[in-house]
């Protein structure tokens, strides 16, 4: 039989059987907030399907730079060129961080059954670089390499973009210029 009698609503300090029905004390006014009653329905409505989720998954405040990959069907793909006096290096920087933005924001997290973030842990391959930003080698000229450890969070993927570089006289021929290209995959 479990007794309490140092948080006794009473106040009197005598035992009180938590487990008896037919004990009967008062609660002091103002101590205990009264939990508002809800009217349950009567019936359970026809589940309805919403064609588009996109308003309701993910946040409105999305800008992107290239405002057409909006309208990107699957397999299709938006062409960007090189700027002059800049490198495909130079503009696959930005159109690498542009597709990770628009992944992320075409993306809910992963949950498990008990409706808890699934975490991935990550080893993310690190080159050793140079104050001018090249790769540092080693005396027998191989690529000196790190690695660091990570948890990230699993994504669930609505759409899902990728980025590649294009050059002109190699990959396609109906491509004039050097240049970058991102294709909505699904």
């Amino acid at each position: 039989m479990e007794q309490r009698t140092s948080d006794n609503p009473r106040g009197d300090n005598k035992p009180v059987n938590v487990n008896d029905p037919d004990q009967k004390f008062e609660i002091p006014e103002g101590k205990v907030k009264p939990v508002p009653q809800r009217t349950a329905k009567k019936w359970v409505s026809e589940p309805k399907v919403i064609n588009d989720v996109s308003g309701i998954l993910l946040a409105d405040n999305f800008v992107s730079p290239y405002p057409q990959i909006e309208e990107l069907e699957v397999g299709s793909g938006l062409f960007i060129e090189v700027e002059p006096n800049k490198t495909i290096d130079d503009l696959m920087d930005k159109v690498n961080d542009e597709v990770l933005r628009l992944n992320e924001y075409w993306s809910v997290p992963a949950y498990n059954n008990r409706g808890e973030e699934i975490l991935d842990q990550v080893t993310v391959k690190e080159y050793k670089r140079n104050n001018d930003g090249t790769i540092q080698r080693s005396g027998d000229d191989r690529l000196l390499e790190g690695a660091s450890f990570d948890h990230i969070l699993r994504r669930v993927q609505i759409r899902q973009y990728v980025a590649k570089a294009v050059t002109a006289d190699v990959d396609n021929d109906q491509i004039d210029d050097d240049g970058a290209l991102i294709v909505r995959v699904f």
